[in-house]
């Protein structure tokens, strides 16, 4: 019977020239649900955001009793609730940003 060692494994799989799964360590990682969250993590978030400001200041305040808040996430495709969490995500993610920006800047505290 043959070693362990001498039993080959699997280190990488591509599909139409992208990489799907890699071997770290004793597991495989799935690589297309890893690209799928890295876009909403380094993306939406960020975009949901930007676009809510950018419109609340292209519209202004409300008129005739029109819920703005309510107005401006129907434009973005998001319901008023949904856009909270969104925001609150995205503080999270530029806060753990921002600390690890200060940890590898070029100039770090002394």
């Amino acid at each position: 019977m043959a070693d362990s060692e001498d039993v080959p494994q699997l280190s990488m799989v591509t599909m139409d020239g992208e990489l799907a799964l890699l071997r770290i360590g004793d597991g495989l990682v799935n690589c297309n649900r890893l690209v799928w969250a890295s876009r909403i993590a380094d993306g939406l978030f960020a975009q949901a955001v930007s676009a809510h400001r950018t419109l609340s200041v292209l519209k202004g305040d409300g008129e005739d009793g029109v819920d703005m808040e309510a107005e401006i996430c129907r434009l973005m495709g998001f319901d008023p609730a949904t856009y909270e969490l969104v925001k609150d995500l995205s503080e999270i993610a530029y806060a753990g940003k921002e600390d690890a920006d200060d940890r590898f800047s070029e100039n770090p505290p002394t």
